[in-house]
């Protein structure tokens, strides 16, 4: 949410100003994931709380985050309804964070499926195994990397259970996780690759080649050491994950409902493009109101797009059909001749079955 929240403008918002950035950017992934990878599973954790069992090892943990931005803060509850509607399971648990979750519902997938952990923090690195793989944004919200253990040992140098390591040695600034001073990044993986982690590190820290380099060594051992701690995720979170209710399937009316209350058509398309067509069918219920001009000239002016079609008798237009996303609107024939104006808006985009 927060990566989506600053790539896209706040300006990102519904026609009674409500600010959707963050949500559009989110959904924006979500569904190209959906396409890409097919999952049969799917389930979103969420931080909970700010306090965490992190904390109680080093108070200053994330201490230097700035607070959420007023704009994003609601934005979490607009997602979680989007998220309801394509019945996509949330978890949180206070005192945990969400990659504890992930992590621990990453393990919990026994049965050799491939489980893709989505994220952008570097910690969850450590979850990789043959099974495991994780997906990061490298760039914005669309460049999104996959990471397997030989794309992480080509990027890093590095084993997955060799990442909490590397992060206790040189610290996570994004989590304010201190590490060792003047321990970068290529130190950190010259150490571990010639001594396998940072308990191994420590026990031939006489033989390591810097004076000041042995001298931090040495002086922030503990800090290494609690460094190491909060870069570990807990593989036991107390959550009540059940993989049978995270299969993928959503009722198409219930999501366009929730999508066109805030406006997001182009995501519901892209959405029902990979709907199966059965489904498309069964989910599409639109509600057909008998109505006058009056009834929809509000719609008519707000609108981009707009269905329309006509109800043909003995060679006479008896009714006009006007459709804006779910609902359908019937109208006498009457009303022709105050719709003309709309009819010949060239900037209205118009579709039509009947129409010649």
């Amino acid at each position: 949410m927060y990566r989506a929240f600053f790539a896209l403008p706040t300006t990102l918002s519904t026609s009674e100003g409500v600010i959707t950035n963050a949500v559009y950017g989110f959904l924006s992934m979500l569904i190209k994931l959906i396409k890409d990878q097919n999952p049969n599973c799917l389930a979103v954790a969420f931080d909970k709380g700010i306090v965490t069992f992190r904390h109680d090892t080093f108070a200053d943990y994330k201490a230097h985050r700035p607070e959420t931005p007023d704009e994003l803060r609601p934005q979490f509850d607009l997602i979680k309804e989007v998220l309801a509607s394509l019945d996509i399971p949330i978890y949180e648990k206070e005192g945990y964070e969400a990659d504890d979750i992930l992590a621990t519902a990453a393990r919990q997938v026994e049965d050799g499926s491939d489980v893709f952990v989505v994220t952008s923090d570097k910690d969850a690195f450590q979850l990789i195994d043959d099974h495991i793989k994780v997906l990061t944004t490298r760039k914005g919200i669309s460049d999104i990397v996959i990471y397997d253990k030989e794309r992480l040992y080509e990027r890093y140098g590095i084993t997955p259970e060799q990442m909490p390591d590397m992060l206790g040695l040189k610290g996570d600034p994004s989590d304010n996780i201190p590490g060792v001073p003047g321990v970068g990044e290529k130190t950190a993986t010259k150490l571990i690759q010639e001594y396998g982690s940072m308990e191994k590190i420590y026990d031939n820290v006489d033989n390591i080649k810097g004076d000041k380099l042995k001298e931090n060594l040495r002086n922030f051992k503990e800090q290494a050491e609690i460094s190491k701690e909060l870069a570990k995720l807990h593989f036991e979170t107390p959550v009540d994950f059940d993989l049978n209710k995270c299969k993928v399937h959503w009722d198409l009316g219930k999501a366009q409902e929730t999508f066109s209350k805030y406006e997001f058509n182009t995501l519901f398309e892209r959405l029902r493009e990979l709907t199966p067509e059965e489904e498309k069918e069964a989910g599409f219920k639109p509600e057909i109101k008998q109505s006058t001009f009056s009834d929809v000239k509000t719609e008519l002016d707000k609108a981009k797009t707009l269905g329309l079609d006509f109800l043909i008798s003995d060679g006479e237009i008896k009714s006009i059909l006007l459709c804006f996303d779910k609902d359908v609107f019937v109208l006498d024939a009457k009303e022709l001749e105050s719709l003309k104006p709309y009819l010949e808006n060239e900037s209205l985009k118009k579709t039509s079955f009947s129409a010649k």
